[in-house]
C-alpha cells in the first residue's frame, strides 16, 4: 500500500519518530489504527446506552405528544433565549 503525505504530514511523522514518540512510522500507524478502533466502540457504546435510555423512557410513557413542528418551534426559541443571555 502506498500512502501519500503533505510536506506537513511528513514532517509532523518524523518529528514523532525523531523525538522517540514512536519507534517507527509502521508503530505509529497501528497505533492510529487502534486510537480509531476504540473510538469507534466507544461511540457505539454511547449510543446503545442513548438508545437503551429512549427505550426505558417510552416504556415508562414519558414522550411527548407534541408534533415535530411544535418541538422543533420549541428548541428554537430556547436557542434564541440563550443567545440573549
Amino acid at each position: 500500500m502506498t500512502i501519500e503525505l503533505t510536506r506537513e504530514q511528513e514532517a509532523q511523522l518524523s518529528q514523532l519518530v525523531q523525538t522517540g514518540k514512536f519507534e517507527s512510522v509502521e508503530q505509529f500507524i497501528s497505533y492510529s489504527l487502534s486510537a480509531v478502533s476504540e473510538e469507534d466502540a466507544e461511540h457505539t457504546d454511547w449510543l446503545r446506552a442513548e438508545t437503551l435510555k429512549g427505550l426505558a423512557s417510552l416504556d415508562a410513557a414519558r414522550y411527548s405528544h407534541k408534533s415535530t413542528e411544535d418541538i422543533a418551534a420549541e428548541g428554537t426559541r430556547l436557542l434564541e433565549n440563550d443567545c440573549r443571555d
